[in-house]
């Protein structure tokens, strides 16, 4: 009989298990068991449990004590016969909101932030600082935090102080450079100061020489006249003996001349003619013998006087000659000038007639106030009205003037009146000229200017009230005299440019409010009424004077120079400005003017003819000549643009529309200007349709409809007569 010996083994296993189950045979699962899986088993424990928790027990045995809180009622054997509570419960947190968990060293509770602390945990604020309080001001770049007393509390503020030492700041450590000796106050104390050293013996504060460049001094003392010598190894006092010059104006070694080794009158004998410098200025030759050729720069003749002759001035040179007529007192046949050394004493009728003469002056009167009591027949240089010569009527004073002007001033006015007795002119033969009151003045155009006929009322309207200056000149000689002459406006003084002295230049010399000295730009006329000096202190070049495009008086130059009055000096010139009217040229060398520098560039047509060119006419009214261009050659053109917005258009339907064009005519030809963006299929025509109008027609052929965008069409009408 064969037996399957799996089946046996089996069948012994199961004996063995039915022969131990009968006998309660333990198993040690600790070292039979295999993957030990209780998730099946009716109930597992493997913590022992109780009330009391064991007083013995071993490493890693574990008890629940069912009658402690959950959290608190698992214990752990942590070494021999030694329990410990596993985990524990914290404090109910409900209402705890943005609270901390802390403890006081016996047990856990909630708390909220303090102190200097306020918020909930990530968003903290701090209220404080130090358990003081943190203001809320909002802080500035570069503020601090600083203590106010009054409110309690740290604010942001800017300091008041020191916010960087030596330019550092933070951890401030000496450097070099802190401080200059200037800086520190107080004296130097012998302690502080360094031995002495070299050539010097003991303290800095009470040295003692012992050397000389470093070859030492003998202690011998001296006697008296002893001088120190060298004996070869030291400096040691002897007695001098045979020494030469020891020095030569303070100086040894190779001596040579210098400035103030001798004084001139330290230096015998006579000076030399070659050893002199050559005469200039106003003399020339050798300063021993001069020769004298001008007088205040002013040229002298070289002309040889006769007995009698005097110096006199006669527009370009000082010459001699003769006086006019002869003897020494009043009247008939008397020299022409008052001698004061004789008292004469007139009576009634008498006069004394004084003969003209070039050499000698006549009656000179000396410029002052106007007396306060004059009589009838007074005669005044009046120093508070430009030096005039004026006579008192027994009513009042007239002045004598070589060119008649009156000029009346006035504020907001619509009309100016001024009375024939006031400006004392006794004609009606009057030109009137009218300026405001900039700086420079501009001519103003009155729009009527009336004369009485019989009382010599002048009157003068403005379109618009205007304030400022208006100028009445007659006929000249004496106020009522009626005789003829010119005034400065129309003579070629004016603006004139003449040499006062070798550094100084003198513009517009008789420029005045009676003779201003007038420059017109365009239609605007510039007045000017006061002289002007330019001195030049350096440099060689030009001086370019001009009146500017604004009517200013201007010094242009590449010199170095002043201008006092009022012009204005204007450096790195070097031809006259475009738009200026040009006056004068004149050029320095080293510092003085060029006495034939001068160039008068006032009027510079006088040696040019005036022509027209191609295109260009030129028409001589007899008092001006005006160049035009020539409409037979040049063509004129008129130009304008408009924005037109057309409306939709059908298929086969024409609109219409106009632009403005000043100057246009009917007749006129037309130049049309389409748009770049012009809709395809749309085709137009300009035409001129009445003065100033341009009408512009515009089609649809495209077939179909098409509304124009808004665009910019352009008329030119070219005109040649």
């Amino acid at each position: 009989m064969k037996f399957n010996r799996t089946a046996l083994r089996c069948v012994c296993v199961a004996a063995a298990m039915i022969g131990a189950a009968s006998g309660q045979t333990q198993i040690d699962l600790r070292t039979q068991g295999k993957n030990i899986d209780f998730s099946s088993a009716a109930r597992t424990r493997p913590s022992k449990t109780g009330t009391l928790v064991p007083a013995v027990c071993t490493i890693g045995e574990t008890f629940v004590k069912t009658d402690a809180a959950a959290g608190k009622n698992l214990y752990i054997c942590t070494s021999a016969n030694v329990w410990v509570v596993q985990g524990g419960a914290g404090p109910d947190p409900t209402g705890k909101a943005d609270q901390i968990l802390t403890n006081d060293g016996s047990g856990l509770f909630w708390q909220a932030f303090g102190g200097d602390l306020s918020g909930r945990p990530g968003a903290v604020t701090v209220t404080g600082l130090g358990g003081r309080k943190l203001g809320s001001l909002t802080p500035l770049d570069g503020q601090f935090l600083k203590w106010n007393g009054v409110s309690q509390q740290w604010e942001p503020t800017t300091l008041a102080g020191a916010i960087s030492v030596f330019g550092r700041a933070g951890a401030i450590t000496a450097q070099t450079g802190d401080y200059t000796f200037g800086q520190i106050a107080g004296v130097v104390t012998a302690a502080q100061l360094p031995s002495a050293g070299g050539d010097l013996n003991g303290t800095l504060t009470g040295a003692r020489v012992t050397g000389l460049q470093n070859r030492p001094i003998g202690t011998s003392v001296p006697s008296a006249g002893q001088v120190l010598a060298w004996d070869g190894s030291q400096w040691a006092p002897q007695a001098l003996s045979g020494v030469g010059v020891t020095s030569l104006f303070g100086r040894t070694g190779a001596v040579t001349g210098q400035a103030g080794d001798y004084s001139f009158g330290q230096i015998s004998g006579t000076l030399g003619g070659g050893q002199l410098p050559a005469a200039g200025g106003d003399v020339s030759g050798l300063l021993t013998s001069a020769t004298v050729n001008r007088l205040q720069n002013r040229p002298l003749s070289g002309t040889v006087p006769t007995t009698g002759q005097v110096l006199t001035w006669d527009g370009s040179q000082w010459t001699p000659l003769t006086p006019s007529g002869g003897g020494t007192g009043g009247g008939t046949g008397g020299v022409n000038s008052v001698d004061k050394t004789i008292s004469n004493t007139y009576t009634a009728g008498a006069k004394q007639i004084f003969v003209p003469s070039l050499a000698t002056s006549g009656i000179n009167i000396t410029p002052g106030t106007l007396p306060t009591n004059p009589a009838a027949g007074d005669i005044s240089l009046d120093t508070g009205d430009a030096n005039k010569l004026k006579i008192y009527d027994g009513g009042q004073w007239n002045t004598l003037v070589t060119v008649s002007n009156y000029v009346a001033t006035f504020t907001a006015q619509t009309v100016v009146t001024i009375n024939g007795t006031t400006h004392r002119l006794g004609t009606t033969n009057l030109s009137v000229e009218c300026y405001d009151s900039a700086s420079p003045a501009a001519r103003v155009e009155p729009d009527r200017i009336a004369v009485a006929p019989v009382t010599y009322n002048v009157s003068i309207y403005f379109a618009s009230a205007q304030t400022g200056s208006c100028m009445i000149t007659g006929s000249g000689g004496v106020t009522s005299s009626g005789a003829s002459g010119a005034g400065m406006a129309s003579q070629l003084g004016d603006l004139g440019l003449v040499l006062t002295s070798p550094t100084v230049l003198t513009a517009g010399l008789n420029c005045s409010n009676a003779t201003p000295c007038n420059t017109r730009l365009g239609n605007t006329v510039y007045s000017v009424t006061n002289s002007s000096t330019i001195t030049l202190s350096a440099g060689s070049g030009t001086l370019y004077l001009y009146v500017d495009s604004s009517g200013a008086l201007a010094a242009g130059h590449n010199l170095t120079l002043t201008c006092a009055g009022i012009c204005g000096a204007v450096s790195g010139v070097t031809a006259f400005p475009v738009g200026s009217i040009p006056l004068f040229t004149w050029t320095a060398t080293n510092g003085l003017w060029d006495t034939n520098g001068a160039s008068d560039r006032r009027a510079f047509l006088s040696t040019r003819s005036l022509g027209g060119g191609t295109g260009i006419v030129a028409l001589d009214t007899g008092t001006q000549t005006v160049v035009a261009v020539d409409s037979a050659i040049v063509p004129m053109y008129l130009t304008a643009a408009a924005v037109l917005d057309f409306p939709s258009m059908p298929a086969g339907v024409c609109a219409d529309s106009t632009i403005s064009l000043p100057g246009a005519a009917a007749g006129d030809s037309v130049a049309p200007g389409w748009p770049g963006g012009l809709e395809g299929g749309l085709i137009g025509t300009m035409r001129i349709s009445g003065s100033n109008t341009v009408a512009v027609r515009v089609c649809n052929l495209s077939g179909t409809t098409v509304d124009p965008a808004a665009a910019t069409f352009r008329a030119t009408v070219v005109r040649s007569f």
